[in-house]
């Protein structure tokens, strides 16, 4: 089922220990996820190298949401500090 697999590619995207363990034995990852015996040769024809490019990317723009939040006392700050004439 497509939904199992879309569910299973974001797991690999977001867990570093679940992509390690499926590119040493792609199809025994898929298959113990609950995947059909197609599914598990579909996902294990990934390119290893596009794998890790796309959860670095995802990585990036999961990190890349949450950075004004980590900032915003700077911003506060400087609205502040400079606005205090």
């Amino acid at each position: 089922m497509q939904a199992d697999v879309e569910r299973f590619l974001a797991q690999l995207f977001v867990d570093s220990t679940l992509r390690e363990k499926f590119l040493l034995n792609p199809a025994k990852v898929a298959g113990d996820f609950g995947l059909s015996p197609a599914e598990c040769e579909a996902v294990g024809k990934i390119p290893p190298q596009d794998l890790l490019v796309a959860s670095r990317s995802y990585e990036r723009k999961r990190l890349g949401k949450h950075a004004p939040a980590r900032f915003k006392w700077l911003k506060h700050w400087a609205q502040h500090f400079f606005n205090r004439e």
